[in-house]
This record gives C-alpha cells, sequence and structure tokens, in this order.
C-alpha cells in the first residue's frame, strides 16, 4: 500500500503455435487492473513517514497489531478495531484538542477521554496513514466517519471508527 507500481511501457510478440502446456507451469487466464478513482478537488495526503505519524505507530504498537494479518482489509479492521476501544464516547470540552491523533490520545490519558466520532476519526485516518493507506475524512449528517481505500478491492471502502455502545463493556 505504499507505492504504486508504474508501468511505462509493455512490448510483447508472438509466436502462434500450439503445444500442451507443461505439467506444474502457472498461466495468467484472466487479469482485472481496478480503475484508480480521483476526487474531483486535488487532496495531498500526509507521508506515512512524517516523524509524528511514525511516533503514532510506535505509541499505538500498530506493527505488533498487523504482524499476523493476512490482507489489507483484515490489517485496517484491526486498526479500526483498536482505536474504537481506546477511550469512551465524550465531550471533547474543554481543551478541544486539535485534529491531531497525539494530541487527542495524549488528552485522553491526562483527561480520561478523547472525544467524540470525529476525535476516533481523526485518530483511525492518522493510523491508517502512518500505515501506507489512504484515508479520508467524511462527514454523514453530524457524524464523522472515515473512508480508506483498500487495493485488493480496487475501491474506497466506508468505515466508523467510534465503536457502538453494545461493546462498551470491553472498557469495563
Amino acid at each position: 500500500p505504499l507505492q504504486s507500481p508504474v508501468v511505462r511501457r509493455v512490448h510483447i510478440e508472438r509466436t502462434l503455435t500450439f503445444s500442451p502446456p507443461a505439467p506444474n507451469t502457472f498461466y495468467v487466464w484472466k487479469y482485472e487492473n481496478a480503475t484508480q478513482r480521483y476526487p474531483s478537488v486535488p487532496f495531498a495526503y500526509e507521508k506515512w513517514d512524517e516523524p509524528k505519524l511514525r511516533q503514532l505507530r510506535e505509541w499505538l504498537k500498530l506493527d505488533d497489531l498487523i504482524k499476523g494479518a493476512d490482507t489489507d482489509f483484515e490489517r485496517i479492521n484491526l486498526v479500526r478495531h483498536l482505536v474504537s476501544t481506546q477511550w469512551r464516547h465524550g465531550s471533547p470540552l474543554p481543551e478541544y484538542p486539535e485534529w491531531n491523533a497525539l494530541e487527542i490520545l495524549d488528552r485522553r490519558d491526562r483527561r480520561g477521554v478523547g472525544g467524540m466520532c470525529i476525535q476516533f476519526s481523526v485518530v483511525f485516518i492518522q493510523s491508517l496513514i502512518s500505515l501506507g493507506y489512504q484515508a479520508r475524512h467524511i462527514n454523514m449528517f453530524a457524524h464523522e466517519t472515515v473512508e480508506v481505500y483498500v487495493d485488493e478491492l480496487g475501491k474506497w471502502v466506508h468505515m466508523d471508527p467510534e465503536r457502538s455502545e453494545e461493546h462498551t463493556s470491553e472498557l469495563q
């Protein structure tokens, strides 16, 4: 997820002859390249290797968290679940935090609450970006959520990093 390959040129030559396939040989029978979708408004993503994002990655132990995951979607969901269990939904006032995951987590440690849906989304977005994924903030009728581009699916996937109330017993 850190770098998209670029094919600059392809040259193919062929000679048509029939011969039976050799045993234990792999063939490409079908391929599909997902069309990249870009927003109509120019947008620059934070670089994954920014020092503050590296600090966030270490603080939340994201590399250990995703170590056994087999797919991008599984890794993303592990991060979503981790973020959803960091604090209970609560007012970010007073001392409304900047849209900065490190500040939000520091505030959680100092005051016992990290905030509401936007703070969960900011921590989730910046955690994903620190792992090399593209993620963006989405406002849905006064609720803040996230979209993340999942390469293996070839599309943006909507996710809500704030846990539902039925899972609050995890923190008790």
